[in-house]
Order: C-alpha cells, then sequence, then structure tokens
C-alpha cells in the first residue's frame, strides 16, 4: 500500500458522506469508496477515505495522503485529499476512526521532503509511434488541471542521464530502449501544485 503514496488516483464513490453502511448501520461522515484496477489484500478493489470533501460526491481524483495499514486484517485503505500534507496522522486517525477503531492500525503518512530549492536535471524520451507520441497524464490538485508529459524523470548524482532514461521507461512501462539519440536541451520554469520548479 504505501508505494501509493504521494501518487494522484481516481476513486469511484460507492458510500457517499451521509449515507449508511449496507450492514453495520454507521453512517459515512467522509466520501469513501474504491480505486479503478487495484488489488486489496482481501482480492478486491483497493478502498479511499476521501478528505476535504464536505458533500456527497460521486467520483474524485485527488493525492494519497496516508495509508492505513490493518495489523489484524488483510485489507488495508488508502486516505486522499486534494492536496498532499493536508492533514497530520491525529487528524486522519480520528476522521476515520469511525470504521477503523475496530481494528489495530498504523497511518503511514506521505511527507513531502523540504529541500533547499535547486536546479533539477531532468531526462525526458520522445518515443513516437506512427502519428502517435508517448505521454504520461499529470495532476495538479492546487490548479486542478490535467497536464501531459514525455515520460522520464530526474538523473542522479555521477548517473549518465541517458542511463536514467532507460531505467525510467523499464520502472514505469517496463520497457527496454534498444536505441536513442539526443534531441535537444530545454529549461521549463513552472509551479507544480503551488510549488515553484526549476528543471532542465
Amino acid at each position: 500500500m504505501r508505494e501509493y503514496l504521494g501518487k494522484t488516483v481516481d476513486v469511484i464513490v460507492d458510500r457517499p458522506l451521509g449515507s449508511p453502511h449496507p450492514e453495520y448501520g454507521i453512517i459515512y461522515p467522509v466520501n469513501y469508496g474504491y480505486i479503478p484496477g487495484t488489488i486489496s489484500g482481501d482480492g478486491k478493489k483497493i478502498d479511499a477515505y476521501i478528505l476535504g470533501e464536505y458533500k456527497p460526491v460521486k467520483e474524485f481524483r485527488g493525492r494519497v495522503i496516508a495509508a492505513i495499514e490493518r495489523k489484524n486484517d488483510n485489507e488495508s485503505k488508502l486516505v486522499v485529499a486534494k492536496t498532499p500534507n493536508s492533514y497530520f496522522e491525529e487528524e486522519i486517525k480520528a476522521l476515520t476512526e469511525f470504521q477503523e477503531r475496530f481494528f489495530e492500525i498504523e497511518i503511514i503518512c506521505h511527507t513531502a521532503k523540504v529541500e533547499k530549492p535547486c536546479i533539477r536535471v531532468t531526462v525526458l524520451g520522445f518515443a513516437k509511434r506512427g502519428d502517435g507520441i508517448l505521454v504520461f497524464e499529470g495532476y495538479d490538485a492546487i490548479k486542478d488541471e490535467v497536464f501531459y508529459r514525455f515520460p522520464g524523470g530526474g538523473v542522479e548524482f555521477r548517473r549518465k542521464s541517458r542511463v536514467a532514461l532507460q531505467r525510467e521507461f523499464k520502472e514505469e512501462i517496463n520497457a527496454n530502449i534498444l536505441d536513442m539519440k539526443y534531441l535537444c536541451t530545454i529549461e521549463n520554469i513552472f509551479t507544480f501544485e503551488g510549488i515553484d520548479k526549476h528543471e532542465i
């Protein structure tokens, strides 16, 4: 479950805020649903609590801010909100206690690293097939804006950029790069989720 921390996910809400539990009569004080295309420890889709939405919703896109690991159950939960670091562990515990009080749990929060502002060296791959270009969809929760970006990632210290790109393609889409050539250098200065960024 921890691998989802910090990721943007879509949640389908099947138990909206104010609705009763189908078996136990619990009234849901938050929106609650599942993440399509996932599998939890019980063989079903991973469930998620949605925090920060104060009216019933049918679906929700946000960032995974915490994982709730149940020590005495095979099904853990995720906690999703619009922005990262918007709730502390004790707040998450209080807001999910209506259901999690029946289990022995550990809450693992996603915390953003506080770093000195710096220019990040990034390598991106321009992969084309016919008229199609491979891109990934990103989401800025602060701007409520979808954007698209070539696959790739940061270049680690003392690591060649071509090696970094090969690693990213393998990790993200399980593809091996057989041949590549340098295209150009681009400098980007932008804001992502309220934080100023600078990359080359």
